[in-house]
């Protein structure tokens, strides 16, 4: 891809895709059960909004805003913020890691779990996990933020990347899987 990562994210969706069987149809009912359960017991809803705001974050990340972000980088001719970051690369985290001290550990780090990064991924994450912030901040601070804008649409706007990434990921082998999936989450509703 010319040293660019613009299309590592294309190539990545193919690899990280997983097809569900009857056992992970059961496995989401008894897991979803069990969840409803702790929530209900240890009233625990503000811990539920957290993972809903960070956890959707990711996926409006990964659905709108990245590919938003590239897509403007392309129209304006910006071939820069499409390129992997110089200072990031395999070679110098590895070296950086021989010469030890925090420093290579960190780069070693970051390189090993990450991989190439843009700049475009990195704007994408900090404007996402913004957005998570704010509504969060919203959630946590209005006494019925339900009444507000901002929280409501943004909550719709995360919810519907959420499920397009779910159905972006998982994969049905057989009409079998589909329909126990249905019945099971006929019981779980």
């Amino acid at each position: 891809d010319g040293g660019g990562g613009h299309n590592r994210h294309h190539h990545r969706h193919d690899e990280e895709s997983l097809e569900l069987t009857a056992s992970h149809a059961v496995g989401f009912l008894v897991m979803a059960s069990t969840s409803l359960l702790v929530l209900f017991f240890f009233k625990i809803y503000n811990l539920v909004k957290v993972m809903y705001a960070f956890g959707c974050s990711g996926a409006f990340a990964q659905i709108m805003v990245h590919p938003g972000l590239t897509k403007m980088c392309q129209k304006l001719r910006w071939d820069r913020p499409l390129n992997n970051i110089q200072w990031l690369n395999e070679e110098s985290a590895t070296r950086e890691a021989l010469r030890g001290g925090c420093k290579g550990h960190c780069m070693n780090c970051l390189w090993s779990f990450f991989g190439p990064i843009t700049p475009v991924d990195v704007a994408a994450m900090i404007l996402s996990y913004g957005v998570g912030a704010v509504w969060l901040w919203v959630a946590f601070t209005v006494p019925h933020p339900d009444t507000v804008a901002f929280y409501w649409l943004v909550q719709d706007i995360f919810g519907l990347c959420m499920c397009m990434l779910f159905l972006e990921t998982i994969k049905l082998n057989a009409i079998k899987v589909g329909a126990v999936l249905l019945i099971v989450a006929f019981f779980y509703d």
